[in-house]
């Protein structure tokens, strides 16, 4: 009997010894499985993060060299334009700079208000001296043979040059075309667009933070003018200007430290990817300067560590609802970054990187079934002006309201996109065969668009505010215009009904078959 329960009792005592290897066993595997389980989501989530930063990246990278690219067209469209003009060759012939700036002046002054990032609008004699500088008239007669090789080379070679140049006023995009007349070569003309214009566009459709880092033996030429005092060295002779905002300049130390394209970095408590999105090249080929981006991705970054150290304190039957958990989060991560590199922020409207996705699928329709298509370029009048006198949060919301109206003008098929600051974009598909009845189907739109955008709009404190509406249209069939022609030519027509007096719709003219 005290046999038995001796027995009873040593088999017991190698039970609960037993229960209590199994039960450390357990949990220490079920604590090996949650710290995989959690390494692996915040390896997988952070890899996520960085796939989803470079497809913004090359989003970023492909609206930026479209956008020099319009630019370079318009710049040299016109600048021809000008030559155009007999009053102004005559002027320029005869060396009579009054008569010169009566002529110029005024559409300076237009094109200025149309984009205030116009810097210089200068004509040069063959000699390469300064005949005229538009925006500051009193200096004039400077040899810029040396200072300035694009001018000296326009003039040397009778062709157009363009480039970035860094001068006295910074860093701008610059057009040079020669002037000739019978035959003669009168000298050169030149335009000139401060870099700030590309990196606004970009901060305003990514909502991102833009800025330039300089190469230091290409800042000579500000640094001749003004010193080095507003500069900011960054490390591997690069410069920045010491008024840019202090985020970028930390990203630009960071980045000087990379080779990477995509650097993620930390600042004040926060964490933030860079992006070293273009080189900035002159128009000798010479590296000037690199064109970061930075983004915040702190939301997305705490998010994933939330949710990792919530999915740790589960158990291995929760493994499953972790991976699903992981998988919506993913979904939803990739669904915001989707809308952020697609969708317009402000007014919830498709942003030029869809429009242009959207465009080519509507180009390649036209070639299949041989309906016209229709691109709309929309420019609000005068819009900085109420910007500048009520702020820009009642310039939001009065793009907010445009952005409805358009909406409501047009059929659910179309699209509707905002490709920047107060201009709009429709793209009209399936118009009718024939080209008289398509070019009526969208003068009518055309027109309900201008009256609609008449009525008047209600803003802060019961302000009542009129605005009207420049539209150029440009008409495509068959695949015979492709994307980047179509939007140059809706671009033209545009600056065409502003220059007719504004509130109205203009249709490109063409000589091409089939073509208005």
């Amino acid at each position: 009997m005290a046999q038995n329960h001796t027995r009873n009792a040593a088999t017991s005592s190698d039970y609960r010894t037993m229960r209590g290897y199994l039960f450390v066993l357990a949990f220490g595997g079920a604590v090996l499985v949650m710290a995989g389980v959690q390494t692996a989501g915040l390896l997988v989530s952070q890899r996520l993060v960085a796939d989803s930063y470079k497809v913004l990246q090359r989003q970023l990278s492909a609206s930026y060299e479209r956008d020099v690219a319009g630019v370079l067209e318009h710049q040299l469209a016109y600048l021809h334009m000008l030559l155009r003009n007999p009053a102004v060759i005559g002027a320029i012939r005869r060396g009579d700079r009054e008569a010169l700036m009566r002529e110029i002046q005024w559409q300076y002054e237009l094109k200025r208000q149309e984009n205030p990032h116009v810097e210089v609008l200068h004509f040069h004699g063959p000699d390469n001296r300064t005949l005229l500088r538009v925006h500051q008239p009193e200096n004039f007669g400077d040899d810029l043979t040396t200072l300035r090789p694009m001018i000296a080379d326009a003039n040397r070679t009778r062709e157009s040059r363009t480039g970035f140049e860094i001068g006295k006023n910074g860093i701008s995009y610059r057009a040079v075309v020669p002037i000739t007349d019978g035959g003669d070569h009168l000298g050169a003309l030149e335009l000139g667009i401060n870099i700030a214009y590309f990196t606004e566009r970009l901060a305003e459709i990514f909502d991102v933070q833009v800025g330039v880092i300089f190469q230091g033996a290409a800042m000579q030429p500000f640094v001749a003018q003004h010193g080095d005092t507003e500069l900011l060295p960054l490390g591997n002779d690069s410069f920045a200007f010491s008024a840019m905002d202090a985020l970028v300049r930390e990203a630009g130390r960071h980045s000087q430290q990379s080779r990477a394209n995509l650097i993620p970095f930390d600042y004040q408590q926060k964490r933030y990817v860079a992006h070293k999105v273009f080189g900035i090249n002159s128009y000798l080929g010479e590296k000037v300067g690199t064109l970061l981006v930075v983004a915040d991705v702190s939301e997305q970054v705490e998010g994933i560590w939330r949710h990792t150290m919530w999915s740790s304190a589960g158990w291995l039957t929760l493994l499953m609802l972790l991976l699903f958990g992981q998988y919506r989060i993913f979904s939803r991560m990739q669904a915001s970054i989707h809308k952020l590199a697609f969708y317009d922020q402000l007014t919830g409207l498709p942003n030029r990187s869809l429009l242009l996705d959207r465009l080519e699928r509507a180009v390649l329709n036209s070639a299949r079934n041989g309906e016209y298509l229709a691109l709309l370029f929309i420019d609000l009048d005068n819009f900085k002006q109420l910007n500048d006198t009520r702020g820009h949060h009642v310039g939001d919301s009065l793009l907010q309201q445009v952005a409805e109206r358009l909406r409501g003008c047009v059929r659910a098929s179309d699209t509707v996109a905002r490709q920047g600051g107060d201009e709009f974009v429709i793209v009209l598909e399936g118009l009718s065969h024939e080209l008289e009845k398509a070019l009526l189907q969208t003068h009518s739109i055309g027109e309900k668009i201008v009256a609609v955008l008449n009525e008047p709009y209600f803003l802060e404190d019961d302000l009542e505010h009129r605005c009207t509406s420049s539209i150029g249209v440009a008409l495509s069939i068959g695949g015979k215009v492709d994307v980047d022609e179509l939007l140059k030519r809706a671009d033209i027509s545009m600056y065409q009904a502003k220059a007719e007096g504004r509130n109205q719709v203009t249709f490109f003219q063409s000589t091409e078959a089939g073509i208005p």
